[in-house]
């Protein structure tokens, strides 16, 4: 099942927030000299607090990633942790902070990468029709990700972990990018997993404002996209549920899929 035989649909709204934070990449990455070194790249980012840890990210995810799937010939998994750890180094004093969800798809495997820091869903139809969620590291949802953030130090209050020496600013989630003020407590390590895809798969990247991390509509969202919708589709269905949140989408899936137009 190569890249020819896909079909990619990306949408983004504002919402009803002020700013549009959220970012995304969707690349072409072309490495002809070494193993899984064709490919496309996908990547979304929701931005908090302002955009800047997202807009670093979005600038410089196919550049790291490119380098680092080089720099391991090819091993996908060691490049989208080498991936998330320099950009990491990039974002580390800025006070903003932002999710990253990444999936990489080789032309030369049915398979998909996924690497998930934040709580932007990645759901994924697998080539048993078995559908795969991605990991929330959100606290109001996760608890073993609650102990984590206890064990650095963090304290909870009202769904938010904070620092102890200053309790000003607090998060949901237990791993970002950014987010200088919580150095000590969040992680910035990646959760990495693998699907095998088949004909009828897709692969789903969406920031929170599609789906609220406690209420993901799994099952609704996966009859829309089997029925024939698209990224588009999605995030109008996400307006009219009255999102409060900018609300992104990228989706890839085989373009043998039945699908309508967006």
């Amino acid at each position: 099942m190569r890249s020819k035989h896909a079909d990619i649909s990306v949408a983004t709204v504002k919402g009803s927030r002020l700013y549009q934070e959220d970012r995304w990449v969707n690349a072409c990455i072309k490495l002809r000299t070494i193993p899984h070194g064709l490919g496309r790249l996908l990547g979304v980012m929701d931005g908090h607090g302002g955009i800047s840890a997202a807009e670093k990210v979005a600038n410089n995810l196919e550049a790291s990633f490119v380098e680092a799937l080089r720099r391991n010939h090819g091993a996908v998994d060691k490049a989208l942790t080498e991936t998330v750890k320099r950009l990491n180094e990039i974002t580390y004093n800025d006070e903003t902070g932002t999710t990253l969800s990444i999936t990489y798809i080789p032309d030369d495997e049915n398979r998909a990468y996924v690497a998930i820091l934040g709580d932007s869903p990645v759901i994924i139809q697998g080539h048993d029709c078995r559908i795969y969620l991605g990991p929330i590291h959100n606290v109001r949802c996760n608890p073993p990700e609650l102990k984590a953030a206890f064990r650095k130090g963090a304290c909870y209050y009202q769904d938010y972990i904070f620092d102890p020496r200053d309790r000003s600013r607090g998060l949901q989630m237990s791993r970002s990018l950014g987010d200088c003020h919580l150095v000590r407590i969040l992680n910035r390590r990646p959760e990495i997993f693998t699907v095998t895809l088949g004909e009828g798969s897709f692969v789903l990247l969406g920031t929170d404002g599609l789906f609220d991390p406690l209420d993901l509509r799994v099952q609704k969202i996966v009859r829309a996209i089997n029925a024939g919708s698209n990224a588009k589709d999605l995030v109008k269905d996400a307006l009219r549920g009255e999102t409060q949140d900018n609300a992104t989408a990228i989706l890839w899936r085989n373009s043998r899929v039945s699908r309508r137009d967006g």
